[in-house]
């Protein structure tokens, strides 16, 4: 009797020790201001590509180019932060007050394009 005692308070010990092993436990880090200021910084780029995106003129071009503009919009979200960061800093070196010309709109559509093509 004794043994059989040992025997289910063993598995039962064995049990619970298999599954802590399976715990991940958290881990706690620092986070440095620049990589805070970072985050947020690719944020506001990729709801600044987003809200481009959402233009009326531009989705009248994406829609010229065969292109949803919901399928645009879920690729933006895709994009990696470099990649966020290279369209925003087109999309900020375009003409202020939104004057853009043929040319330039098609050049960032390009530009978008591209990029959401090689994700």
């Amino acid at each position: 009797m004794n043994t059989s005692l040992f025997r289910g308070l063993c598995r039962i010990l064995l049990v619970g020790f298999l599954s802590i092993l399976q715990i991940q436990w958290a881990q706690a880090a620092m986070v440095s201001t620049d990589q805070a200021l970072s985050a947020q910084k690719v944020h506001a780029d990729r709801e600044k590509i987003q809200s481009f995106v959402s233009r009326a003129d531009v989705q009248k071009q994406l829609q010229m180019l065969g292109i949803k503009a919901d399928t645009a919009k879920a690729r933006i979200a895709a994009l990696s932060d470099s990649e966020v960061e290279m369209v925003s800093g087109k999309l900020d070196s375009l003409p202020a007050g939104g004057n853009l010309s043929h040319n330039d709109l098609i050049i960032v559509l390009l530009i978008v394009i591209i990029v959401v093509l090689i994700v």
